[in-house]
């Protein structure tokens, strides 16, 4: 995945985040990313959880910018999927 890119859920419904750092005090909000729902890569980070890095995307959603991880999202396929 690369910014620019048009992404879907991976599964049902995941939940994006405000923070692409969100700790125990400062979590921010966050919202259910509906199944189907096409967002836009805009940005890419990596963040640092137990010593492994977890790749995070910065997606425009319905206006907005939330943060998820890569695993939680998937290409949209032109040929297969439907906006």
């Amino acid at each position: 995945m690369k910014t620019g890119d048009l992404v879907i859920p991976a599964y049902a419904e995941p939940m994006a985040h405000e923070y692409m750092h969100p700790t125990f005090l400062n979590r921010g909000r966050s919202r259910s990313w509906k199944t189907g729902q096409v967002a836009l890569v805009v940005a890419m980070g990596t963040r640092y959880v137990g010593g492994h890095e977890v790749l995070k995307l910065q997606i425009l959603l319905d206006g907005e910018l939330w943060w998820v991880g890569a695993s939680q999202a998937k290409l949209v396929d032109e040929k297969n999927e439907t906006r």
